[in-house]
């Protein structure tokens, strides 16, 4: 067999398995549909949609050395648990969890702050409230 022709084969195999793995993910209890992270100065933001409706959006501020958290469920019927994690070595690991808090559908929560000096970064994560639900989180600030 030629070096194209198994690269050939190898392609198509690649797509198909690709394409099965497309209709498994649609067919599949899917919780939630990225948004995707927004950014600015001092401040990070967080959107999932989930596949029944609505969306929970967490959003990370920096300002004066410390770190404050917005938690919205616009509209998630199961809920959505958010919290902000800390790390002291740059991201590797997130040993520090602050202000957990679980927000039912159309409300909003706002923490306090948490120390985010020069030897730290935080993050907001969440999960929607259903059993096995993925945790999401944002870029680190």
């Amino acid at each position: 067999m030629s070096a194209l022709r198994a690269r050939r084969l190898v392609t198509g195999a690649t797509g198909l398995i690709l394409a099965l793995g497309g209709v498994v993910a649609a067919t599949g209890t899917a919780q939630a549909a990225a948004n995707g992270t927004q950014s600015g100065d001092g401040w990070e933001e967080i959107t999932y949609y989930a596949s029944a409706g609505g969306r929970c959006e967490g959003v990370i501020e920096y300002a004066n050395s410390y770190a404050y958290g917005l938690y919205t469920n616009a509209g998630v019927a199961v809920g959505c648990t958010f919290w902000i994690e800390r790390s002291a070595d740059g991201g590797y690991t997130w040993p520090s969890v602050y202000y957990s808090h679980s927000v039912s559908s159309h409300n909003v929560y706002s923490t306090g702050s948490v120390l985010d000096s020069s030897a730290y970064v935080a993050r907001v994560c969440f999960h929607f409230n259903v059993s096995g639900a993925a945790r999401h989180c944002s870029l680190l600030i």
